[in-house]
């Protein structure tokens, strides 16, 4: 009896030694999957790199690259910034000498001037895109879904314009605070003063100048579509020229600068300079 009872102890004492032994290696692989786990979702998601800095003065292609992509992604404050550091960079070149050539093998345009209208343009084209806010306005929003309503054949209510309009006054006052389409227009003023043969500013200027509720005022857009359509066809830029003429017929179908441009561009095209 006595053997039997000891014998069944030592049965429940290594029992309970197993048991505590699988707990434990239990906990051990729970642990070990844990970390291994952590160690995969730090592999996953790396630490986001901070954009790596580029000196204007020894790249400028690739630190205008920088500003052309933040105009892109709608990070319109960084390229703001960079635009007006290059500026300020040129600036001390243009003024010594507005012919001063830039060293740098994968620049086109790589004189002084050419590189301040554009960098000029480039400004004012984020100011002007400030004046659209960014992706997530609402006014962009509820245009955008008049739009798909439009394209999708369903019909467009009469709410859906009162909201437009309501969102439309509340940004307004926004817009008003800081007069970005007079930077945006004083910057391409710049831009085609700076070099006479850049076609980018007078498009630019002409996309702001069209908005206008003044007929006056969309006649200038129509003469700066022109300057750029005919800089364009020095060029030999048929895109750009097929962008501009879309845009005056859509401005005014029965603009005088269409021909005009359609010939232009159609004598080009024959040897006829």
């Amino acid at each position: 009896m006595k053997k039997t009872i000891y014998l069944l102890f030592v049965i429940i004492v290594v029992i309970s030694l197993s048991i505590n032994c699988n707990d434990n290696k239990k906990t051990k692989v729970k642990e070990e999957k844990k970390e291994s786990a952590e160690t995969v979702k730090q592999v996953k998601t790396p630490v986001k790199a901070s954009p790596v800095k580029i000196d204007f003065k020894k790249e400028p292609v690739k630190f205008m690259g920088q500003i052309f992509k933040s105009y892109h992604d709608w990070d319109l404050k960084r390229g703001i910034t960079l635009s007006e550091e290059a500026i300020a960079i040129i600036d001390v070149i243009y003024n010594k000498d507005p012919n001063q050539i830039i060293n740098d093998p994968t620049l086109k345009l790589n004189k002084a001037f050419q590189i301040k209208s554009t960098l000029h343009t480039l400004k004012g084209m984020l100011y002007f895109r400030t004046s659209l806010h960014s992706k997530k306005d609402p006014v962009r929003t509820e245009n955008q879904a008049i739009m798909d309503k439009l394209k999708k054949g369903k019909e467009v209510t009469d709410k859906d314009f009162e909201d437009l309009t309501n969102k439309i006054e509340k940004n307004t006052s926004s817009i008003k605070k800081i007069d970005v389409f007079g930077l945006a227009k004083n910057e391409f003023l710049i831009a085609i003063k700076t070099d006479s043969n850049n076609p980018s500013p007078h498009y630019q200027l002409a996309e702001i100048l069209k908005n206008s509720l003044d007929n006056a005022t969309k006649l200038k857009a129509e003469e700066h579509f022109f300057e750029s359509a005919k800089l364009s066809i020095q060029e030999g830029d048929s895109k750009s020229i097929n962008k501009i003429l879309d845009a005056l017929k859509d401005l005014n179908p029965k603009s005088i600068y269409i021909t005009k441009i359609e010939s232009m561009n159609k004598g080009v095209k024959n040897g006829v300079h």
